[in-house]
């Protein structure tokens, strides 16, 4: 299976919700890293769940990179957090 994740809003100021593409059938995994590396939040998305929402209400505004998983892949994504 193949596709990406779609992640919005971005620039977030809140919750941030994370949507896998359809053919995504496997269980995923999804990690929040802040600009020096540090995983700041991380979850896991059971298999046909399609959806997940990550509350940024008690992280410092900046940018931030998204890992997700999608059927083995990994994929990067920077989200830009604004209160």
């Amino acid at each position: 299976a193949s596709g990406s994740i779609a992640v919005f809003p971005n620039p977030a100021c809140g919750p941030l919700d994370i949507v896998r593409p359809g053919s995504a059938t496997s269980a995923s995994s999804w990690e929040l890293h802040d600009m020096m590396g540090r995983i700041v939040a991380n979850g896991a998305m059971a298999a046909g769940q399609q959806r997940v929402r990550i509350d940024l209400g008690g992280f410092a505004n900046g940018s931030y990179i998204l890992r997700c998983s999608v059927d083995g892949s990994w994929s990067n994504q920077t989200v830009l957090l604004r209160h």
